[in-house]
């Protein structure tokens, strides 16, 4: 029996996929102790197993997306040379003054709980400095897909797909090189000023061996195990992975509540064909862009059923012209209707893309923002969808895309193909199974 502490960043897409592996880890005996924002306490508090073990400490810091500060990143190529100050103040805050704010919530759990290992997701850093510092294990749950560097790939969130050829090795090392000229060694020098608790945390030689590298190899040089929730048919082949590293598959959590508005909605649509869903995420969401041009495809197409995901603050927008054939919904669990569509449309979350998935279901997506043109390329790469390259299509490409997906059976034969491959995997049990070895 160990005692565990877990961190997450406050999003859902972070904190869904650990949910899983908390509750077999749980079964199993284990102690758990699990930072969270009392946001997402109340969130998931149907679950008891889950809910008791929560920390109670003081998140408040933490509370939305507008006190964290966070803005979507847009890490294509234009914008990497158009927007400089504008994206190296982004990474400065969401990988640093971010990182400073987590140190003492997480010394802090630490005062009436002291574990024999820590389990986080891959973004939240400060949990990584802490277990080096107090030499405890410490597991990285990989969410989005695999960050770290590799000759067969470019720079993280450009979203170019893998070659291996001699002239696109040099292309990417080219474009790690002006990466890390541009935005890490400024990165490097802004912390290496600042005299506080990451500074500290951080010995002059890691910083030295940091530097050198993807900032993003930083999860996987500093953990002792990486346990990555997905499969090796949605990743790119490397020559260079870590031992440490293993696909455990999706880690899938499917919330129990659902409302009887869902319900009667569900029931209402899910024989109409063919059936399309889309959604623009919980966070990237602030100009519905996606929904905007879905609405325009599809408003009047008689022939199609559309589900529209919308944010209460956009409902307006849609509902007062609201045509027959469009579906108006806000928060809508995804598993409960995606099992019933034919086409997923989605700005590129990773959980949202895999749960699609694992019913066999294809995919567009339109997304540019932190690792979702990373997801986009590798749904085009694996050909079970269709990569529209923008986050701000228009209705005529949106409605392409689909009469392609429709028309040519490669895309759904495919997504059935990886949906067979996650069904046959056991997330929450591979984790465990891992994480004992590192208990001992």
């Amino acid at each position: 029996m160990a005692n565990i502490l877990v961190t997450t960043i406050p999003m859902f897409g972070h904190i869904y996929p650990m949910i899983p592996i908390v509750k077999e880890l749980l079964k199993r005996g284990h102690n758990i102790k699990w930072i969270i924002e009392k946001k997402f306490k109340d969130e998931i508090e149907e679950d008891p197993i889950i809910y008791k073990y929560m920390d109670e400490n003081k998140f408040s810091i933490f509370v939305n997306k507008s006190q964290l500060g966070h803005k979507p990143i847009d890490f294509s190529l234009i914008n990497i040379f158009n927007n400089y100050d504008k994206l190296k103040t982004q990474i400065k805050y969401t990988f640093y003054d971010y990182t400073l704010l987590q140190i003492p919530i997480i010394k802090d759990s630490m005062k009436d709980f002291t574990p024999s290992i820590i389990l986080t997701d891959c973004i939240y850093i400060a949990s990584l400095l802490i277990a080096k510092e107090k030499k405890i294990p410490c597991v990285v749950l990989g969410i989005i897909p695999y960050t770290a560097k590799s000759k067969n790939t470019a720079p993280y969130g450009i979203g170019w797909r893998p070659t291996n050829n001699i002239i696109s090795h040099h292309r990417n090392y080219f474009m790690h090189f002006i990466v890390k000229s541009i935005y890490l060694n400024n990165f490097f020098s802004y912390i290496k000023n600042k005299e506080n608790e990451i500074i500290r945390l951080l010995s002059s030689f890691r910083i030295e061996v940091l530097s050198k590298e993807s900032f993003f190899d930083t999860f996987t040089n500093l953990c002792d195990l990486y346990i990555q929730a997905s499969i090796e048919e949605l990743e790119y082949d490397r020559e260079n992975l870590d031992s440490k590293f293993h696909f455990i598959g999706p880690s899938i959590y499917k919330p129990k509540k659902i409302s009887s508005n869902h319900k009667q909605l569900i029931n209402t649509i899910k024989s109409k064909k063919p059936l399309i869903f889309v959604t623009q995420g919980s966070v990237d969401n602030d100009n519905p862009n996606l929904l905007i041009s879905c609405f325009e495809a599809f408003k009047n197409k008689k022939e199609i059923t559309l589900v529209m995901d919308v944010p209460k603050k956009h409902q307006p927008d849609f509902c007062d012209n609201c045509p027959k054939n469009i579906e108006v919904t806000n928060e809508l669990p995804y598993h409960y209707i995606i099992p019933h569509i034919d086409i997923f449309i989605t700005n590129g979350g990773f959980g949202g893309v895999q749960l699609a998935l694992s019913h066999g279901i294809p995919i567009i997506v339109a997304g540019r923002t932190d690792d979702k043109g990373e997801v986009a390329a590798r749904i085009a790469w694996s050909k079970c969808g269709i990569n529209l390259k923008t986050s701000n299509p228009s209705s005529r490409k949106i409605r392409k895309a689909t009469k392609k997906i429709l028309n040519k059976s490669i895309y759904k034969l495919e997504a059935e193909k990886i949906g067979n491959i996650i069904k046959n995997k056991n997330a929450p049990k591979t984790a465990c199974d891992l994480m004992n070895k590192l208990i001992g």
